[in-house]
């Protein structure tokens, strides 16, 4: 069975995805050629710094993420502590539902 041809709102999504790829790839060459900046000031703590106290970012102008490596590290240790604190309090709910479940049923 032939395929029929691509209908134009399939074509459209085609061309975007290809240029998304083409995208890509000119960040990828870019890269190549790029020099890091000596100086440059943290978004979070406004200290200005070495170049070398932040992450690498190809997808930002300079090429470096905004905030410094430190800020970043304790940026991540916040939102997993966040993340732990939202985890523990959701299985806290769900022993409270399962043992007012099992109440009800008269099984506790």
């Amino acid at each position: 069975m032939r395929r029929t041809p691509f209908t134009p709102g399939e074509r459209r999504a085609l061309n975007a995805y290809q240029g998304v790829l083409r995208d890509r790839h000119r960040l990828k060459n870019v890269s190549r050629n790029w020099r890091r900046p000596r100086k440059k000031r943290c978004y979070s703590c406004h200290e200005v710094l070495s170049g070398y106290e932040f992450n690498r970012d190809i997808t930002t102008k300079d090429g470096l993420t905004a905030w410094c490596k430190y800020c970043e590290r304790e940026r991540s240790r916040r939102r997993a502590e966040k993340a732990r604190f939202y985890i523990a309090l959701g299985e806290q709910a769900a022993r409270e539902r399962v043992e007012a479940i099992m109440r009800k049923r008269g099984e506790l």
